[in-house]
């Protein structure tokens, strides 16, 4: 409920105007489709934006485990055991990234469809 009170303050209205306010928008967003879609769309990004940052923290302790890797391979001539399963996790945070910008493509393909369809 505090949520909801300092949502109305923030917007300098009675938390009864702000409620049906509330009310009243989402009973639009409900009834108008394009809006529903673009919104849908919006939530799939910030999740896939979500998921590339997840990634991107990935892909830099694995590739520190690489550097490491190199620092000794270069020092003593010799590739350590570890290297084929840091070299397997970074084959697959390239997939996975693959994967994670393919669905950006695809989502960034339904917003300009929505544009041009207006």
């Amino acid at each position: 409920m505090s949520a909801v009170v300092s949502a109305a303050a923030r917007a300098q209205l009675q938390v009864g105007a702000w409620i049906a306010k509330a009310a009243v928008e989402a009973a639009l967003a409900d009834n108008n489709p394009r809006r529903v879609a673009a919104k849908a769309i919006g939530q799939q990004l910030m999740q896939v934006q979500t998921e590339l940052q997840q990634l991107r923290r990935a892909s830099v302790l694995h590739g520190n485990n690489l550097n490491q890797l190199a620092a000794v391979a270069n020092t003593t001539g010799e590739v350590g055991i570890a290297s084929s399963r840091v070299i397997a996790n970074i084959d697959r945070v390239v997939a996975q990234l693959d994967e994670r910008l393919s669905a950006v493509d695809a989502l960034l393909a339904r917003i300009v469809d929505r544009f041009e369809s207006t």
